[in-house]
This record gives structure tokens, sequence and C-alpha cells, in this order.
């Protein structure tokens, strides 16, 4: 899952960057609807905030995490009529 990690400062609106960190998340929901399948992959990011900061390059040399072989993260930023 690709997690927004900004730091969570007072000023931290004022930091340049992407802050964007990539943790593993598994969700059991075959054989479940669309709807408990959200709603597990909800509960299931609820419980990863903590760890949200968690370097990748961390995981995979202290935990023997694998690299992903790809990762998606699609942003959907609205156009805005220029002023």
């Amino acid at each position: 899952m690709v997690i927004n990690g900004r730091p969570e400062l007072p000023e931290a609106h004022n930091a340049l960057g992407m802050f964007l960190n990539v943790v593993p998340l598994a969700v059991a929901g075959l054989g479940s609807s669309w709807a408990e399948l959200a709603h597990a992959a909800m509960a299931a990011e609820t419980r990863l905030q903590p760890r949200r900061w968690f370097p990748q390059a961390t995981m995979v040399t202290k935990f023997g995490i694998p690299l992903l072989n790809l990762c998606f993260n699609y942003t959907d930023f609205p156009a805005t009529a220029a002023t």
C-alpha cells in the first residue's frame, strides 16, 4: 500500500516532497462482497497507521521482506480553471 507519510508537525504543510512510503498490506477477502472487502481493507489500513513511516528499505534488510515487483499509485488532481 502506498502511504502518505507527511510529517505531522506544525509547519509540515510548507515542506516540499511526495512523502510516500510503500508498506505491505494483507487483506483477507476471497469470497467476500466488494463492500466487505473494502471494509476489511480500511480496517487493515487503520491498523497499519502507527507504522506508516517505517522505511521499506529497512523492511527488506532487517526482516527479509522482498522488494515489490510492482507498485501502482493513482492520484486524481481535478483540473482547475486558471485565475
